[in-house]
């Protein structure tokens, strides 16, 4: 099993990600253990390239900020009964101030949006209401709103 553990881009990185699925057997590769409290959408974005081709079942624990964005957007998502998902708006932009980050923080909050309406049953104004909240999502409205395809049984 793969595994994103920790924030993403610190902890947990495209290159450490390439090197699992390097060295795990084809039998591995299909199934992605997250927990995660988030990180850079923009190494979120280099992960989901990496696992596309394998297309794994993400097994959420805990997917905040871009490990939920990322989750969302794999075939298909499983979350552990005490598991969650944390959605809200982009709040920093690689350490650069002023204007352009208001323009950078609403563009990411708009690719955010648009992955979620595009892998759950919630509209984008939906959406827009979790973005911009600390919206904490547990594993039965997960499973309700479409972010998760069911709750792993043991």
């Amino acid at each position: 099993m793969l595994e994103i553990l920790g924030v993403i881009g610190t902890d947990a990185t495209a290159r450490d990600l390439r090197r699992q699925i390097e060295a795990a057997p084809e039998s591995e590769r299909g199934e992605v253990y997250i927990d995660s409290r988030g990180g850079s959408l923009a190494e979120a974005d280099r992960m989901l390239e990496l696992l596309r081709p394998h297309r794994p079942t993400a097994l959420i624990d805990t997917a905040h900020s871009a490990a939920a964005y990322l989750a969302v957007q794999l075939p298909r998502r499983m979350v552990y009964p005490f598991g969650e998902l944390l959605i809200h708006s982009a709040w920093r932009c690689d350490g650069r101030t002023g204007d352009s980050d208001a323009e950078e923080i609403a563009k990411r909050n708009r690719m955010m949006a648009a992955a979620f309406v595009a892998h759950s049953r919630l509209t984008l104004a939906e959406v827009e209401t979790l973005i911009r909240g600390e919206s904490y999502v547990k594993a039965d409205e997960a499973v309700r709103w479409g972010l998760a395809d069911g709750v792993v049984r043991f």
